[in-house]
């Protein structure tokens, strides 16, 4: 019965008037709160929102994020702030809807996806294609993120440029100033058979390419052929180079390849590196410019 107590006492629960006050959780109680004598943030976990704006988009997001060393936004960031709304200046921008960091030259989608990268836990879905990747490495590169640039590269290199044609290793190794796969686009077009004038043209608008350059691929792939008239095998390479028996065509293997692109483009690679080819000293490269740092 719902009055007997018996029960209970034999399961050792005590009955309901044998249960001191101490024993009951209490019910919290919203109160005022005392004005302590010191309050910090913490230095971690004191996050703040920044506010941008990508063409008709705004993303409001933790500025902790952007707020990466050696980076355009870490500048920004750095620089005196007033309070948002300031009687004695205009509001900060970034800190509202209606003030955010306009990002010129950028559009949304390539934005979203980076943003995907930064901050993982946000989102359920992974970057996996190929165009996204591109897209984090163009915004990576355009604004200093150097893990997310170098992590774009490697998967980019792992699950799709070893099945890309030379024309797309140049592209986009130029513009974005991945050396190594301007290298090995260079490399398939040294091992291409020889061609006339209007291929040479093809070659050129294909590739992205001047007559100089053309010239120095040409110089590289006539010279190794000549200088090895004999049949060979290179370890490195796991390959005969020379003179092939069939055909009587004269080939170098890769590795040698390599070492006569690096040699004959050594100015150009330096430049993609943010090395100044004439003093070896580091440089700015923006926008197609180099400037040497004082």
């Amino acid at each position: 019965m719902l009055g007997d107590n018996s029960a209970s006492s034999d399961l050792g629960w005590g009955t309901v008037a044998e249960i001191s006050a101490e024993e009951i959780v209490p019910i919290p109680k919203l109160v005022t709160p005392k004005s302590p004598g010191v309050v910090k943030l913490d230095d971690v976990f004191n996050f703040q929102i920044v506010v941008f704006q990508v063409e008709d988009t705004v993303f409001e997001v933790l500025k902790a994020g952007f707020n990466v060393p050696e980076t355009i936004f870490e500048t920004m960031f750095t620089l005196p702030q007033r309070t948002p709304v300031d009687a004695d200046g205009p509001p900060v921008e970034g800190s509202s809807r209606d003030h955010p960091i306009v990002l010129e030259g950028v559009k949304a989608d390539e934005f979203r996806i980076f943003l995907r990268i930064l901050y993982p836990f946000m989102v359920q879905s992974e970057v996996t294609e190929y165009d996204e990747w591109i897209s984090v490495l163009h915004l990576a590169t355009m604004w200093d993120f150097k893990k997310i640039r170098t992590n774009a590269i490697n998967r980019l290199q792992a699950e799709f440029f070893t099945q890309k044609s030379a024309a797309e290793k140049i592209s986009v190794g130029r513009k974005y100033r991945v050396v190594d796969w301007v290298k090995d686009g260079y490399k398939t077009l040294c091992q291409e058979p020889a061609q006339n004038l209007e291929e040479m043209k093809r070659l050129k608008e294909a590739h992205g390419l001047d007559w100089e350059d053309i010239a120095k691929i040409y110089f590289v792939r006539d010279k190794l052929r000549r200088d090895h008239p004999g049949h060979h095998y290179c370890d490195n390479c796991s390959m005969y180079f020379g003179r092939e028996p069939d055909s009587g065509r004269n080939i170098a293997c890769r590795c040698r390849y390599t070492t006569a692109i690096e040699e004959v483009f050594k100015s150009d690679f330096s430049f993609m590196n943010g090395i100044d080819p004439l003093s070896d000293t580091p440089t700015t490269v923006t926008a197609n410019k180099k400037k040497k740092k004082k």
